[in-house]
């Protein structure tokens, strides 16, 4: 087996590291760390939040902090 079979996809550092602001300055942070991950929601009456998760947090903890966080 190739070790890319073997491994999970981790993305490059730089690639972590950095997000370009998309054209109509949608408020998306410049620098998120390499540490966490960042989940961007994009509602449908055009609001949007970011939110930054520890690679540790396990998806039980993201769905249960989305789920008491969303707006009624």
């Amino acid at each position: 087996m190739s070790e890319a079979a073997t491994n999970p996809i981790q993305p490059k550092e730089e690639e972590r590291s950095t997000l370009t602001p998309d054209d109509n300055n949608s408020g998306v942070s410049d620098k998120i760390p390499a540490n966490k991950l960042s989940l961007r929601f994009l509602l449908v009456n055009g609001n949007k939040s970011e939110v930054m998760y520890n690679l540790t947090d396990t998806i039980l903890d993201v769905k249960k902090n989305v789920l008491a966080n969303w707006p009624k």
